[in-house]
């Protein structure tokens, strides 16, 4: 590293040279570095859905949700699992790392389900297993109603609707 400093000294000019060539090469490459501000990422998240009508959040808490939860303990990578029992339904809500491919663990999930089913309820309906898309999502939602019929809107003076 001596020899570069020595040269710097001795060549001002030189050093200069390099120093706006790699200072205009660094900008031209930051600016057309592409950034994209919604990445496309696979979010792996599972959701099964169970139903038992009529059924209270406890019984549904002992009967549907722990055996189900117990199950899907094993399955590897991840990394959030969440539950809610309420009156007539149970929701399983489980979040992967995001090093695991969604369809995979999709299997998985419904593989180890499948170990469980006979342990259920006969009154509850069989889980439901959703695989979280955001891409399916609406971005937005429009909702239209007429509260009191067309009638209230013809004697609106503001309103264009024909007489």
């Amino acid at each position: 590293m001596q020899w570069l400093a020595e040269i710097c000294v001795h060549r001002p000019v030189f050093a200069t040279v390099i120093v706006l060539f790699l200072t205009v090469v660094g900008g031209f490459s930051f600016f057309t570095l592409g950034v994209d501000r919604f990445p496309k990422i696979d979010l792996p998240t599972i959701s099964i859905r169970t139903t038992n009508n009529g059924a209270a959040p406890a019984e549904i808490e002992t009967e549907v949700t722990d055996p189900i939860e117990g199950a899907l303990n094993t399955v590897p990578g991840i990394d959030e699992m969440r539950s809610t029992s309420s009156r007539g339904s149970s929701n399983i809500t489980l979040t992967f790392k995001l090093e695991k491919d969604p369809d995979q663990a999709y299997q998985e999930v419904q593989q180890k389900l499948s170990t469980v089913l006979n342990q259920l309820q006969d009154t509850a309906d069989p889980p439901v297993v959703q695989k979280s898309d955001p891409d399916s999502s609406p971005v937005i939602q429009y909702t239209f109603c007429e509260p009191h019929g067309r009638k209230a809107l013809t004697s609106c003076p503001h309103a264009n609707v024909p007489r």
